[in-house]
């Protein structure tokens, strides 16, 4: 019984960094592409509707190995970045103090943007992403995310 936990235990050792270096390969690459979207000159269309669809989809690749093959991830991906950006503009005179306080400390504006909304943007995106995860992983946090031999651990 003890070497099966061990065993266990190791297992999602090994499971976790390849599936968090993919995870954040295929965010960035998306963000890349988002990126180049928005440099050539659809950015309004690529920041509020490809950011989201994009990721969603580049993070679904990786997902898909461990959990069910469903795409509500990405749907859900590009409707919780959506809702976030629209939230966060429509209260954007809440966080306008914030901004030139930043820039007076030598941060760059576009920077201190980001470093305000961003987080914000982020947490709405995955607190809309967690209930398509938690349907499918049991505990779907840090430390119940690595319980089966598919890595996850189904319901």
């Amino acid at each position: 019984m003890v070497q099966h936990e061990w065993h266990d235990e190791t297992r999602q050792l090994a499971i976790a960094p390849r599936l968090w270096l993919w995870w954040t390969l295929a965010t960035t690459i998306a963000g890349a592409i988002v990126g180049a979207l928005e440099a050539s000159g659809f950015q309004l269309v690529a920041t509020i509707f490809f950011t989201g669809l994009f990721i969603g989809a580049a993070q679904w690749l990786v997902l898909r190995q461990y959990i069910s093959k469903d795409f509500w991830w990405i749907v859900v991906s590009t409707l919780g970045w959506t809702f976030a950006l629209v939230l966060v503009s429509y209260y954007e005179s809440l966080f306008e103090p914030i901004i030139p306080f930043l820039i007076m400390l030598g941060i760059w504006r576009v920077f201190g943007i980001s470093l305000v909304y961003e987080p914000i943007v982020l947490a709405i995106l995955g607190a809309a992403q967690f209930p398509i995860l938690g349907r499918f992983v049991r505990k779907a946090h840090w430390s119940g995310l690595f319980h089966s031999k598919n890595g996850l651990e189904c319901i």
